[in-house]
Order: structure tokens, then sequence, then C-alpha cells
């Protein structure tokens, strides 16, 4: 197992550079009122505990108490991007993202938290009917900026297989 902290863009990996067991460390973004803004207005989730502050220093806890929350599918999309913007992703080369499983929202994320992402490989197998593809799951979790596991889940996705290629 090797643990990779990534900080700057790296070349691509293709299916066998990743090996089960394999971690990745992204940066961190901060999550702002224009990604929430941004958000809404792209699907047309506009809930309020998103959108008026108000509401939201009424709520007592972890859920509101005085910020809106930065909606869970954008942080979960970060998460993805974070990972894939480092070149450790399939979207680079031939491949197809084949499915999210068993992704928990733990806490809530609220405008100016930052995220970041650690990801590690805990399976890969080849097609048996298409063996120039292998498939990868990861698992990914989501931190906040004081370390908290903020979101959890899998990512599927298929990649071409190098070996495999004419």
């Amino acid at each position: 197992m090797k643990v990779k902290v990534l900080e700057a863009e790296q070349q691509t990996l293709d299916y066998e550079d990743y090996e089960v067991g394999d971690e990745f460390i992204t940066p961190m973004i901060t999550l702002t009122e224009t990604h929430s803004v941004l958000f809404a207005g792209l699907t047309g989730d506009y809930n309020m505990g998103h959108t008026c502050e108000h509401f939201c220093n009424e709520l007592s806890g972890d859920i509101g108490g005085g910020t809106r929350m930065i909606h869970g599918l954008l942080v979960m999309s970060v998460g993805v991007g974070l990972f894939q913007r480092m070149g450790v992703s399939m979207y680079l080369k031939q491949g197809a993202y084949l499915g999210i499983d068993r992704w928990r929202f733990i806490a809530p994320i609220k405008i100016g938290d930052s995220v970041g992402a650690r990801v590690k490989v805990l399976e890969k197998k080849v097609f048996e009917k298409k063996p120039e593809w292998g498939v990868i799951r990861f698992g990914m979790t989501i931190t906040n900026h004081k370390g908290k596991v903020v979101q959890a889940g899998e990512h599927v996705v298929a990649i071409a297989r190098r070996d495999q290629q004419a």
C-alpha cells in the first residue's frame, strides 16, 4: 500500500498503475456562497437550508446553527473533482463512470468550510467478456478543515487497460 499526497497535477494513471490498498490524499478547497448559489441555480435545489440565512440562524445544533449549508451533492461532486484534477482518475483516459455505492452524508458542510478527499483503491478486476477493460472500486472519504468526516462512499469506474490496447 502506498499513500500519495496530491499537491499538484500529475500524470494520469492507467489501470495497471493502481494497486489495491493505494491511497490518495487531495488538496482542500474552500466552499463559498458562490459555489452554493451556482449549484442551486443549476439543479433547482433552493431548499431553505441552502438559500435562507435567517432560516438557518433559527436552527439549532450542527444542522444550520448560524449559516447556510452547502448542498451535499455539491460536496460529493467536489470530492470527485479534486480526485480527477490530480490526474488519477479515468476522465483523461478512455474510461467510464459506472456508479456510486454506499454514499453517506455524515455531517453538514457550511459556507466557508474547506473540504478534501482521501481515496483508497478497494478492488480491481478485469471484465471477463471485455478483457481490454478493467473496473476499479474506489473508497472516498471527504473531510472538512477540522478533520471531521462529512461524507463517505464508493465510486466505481471502468478504465481501459494499457496492456490490452492495440
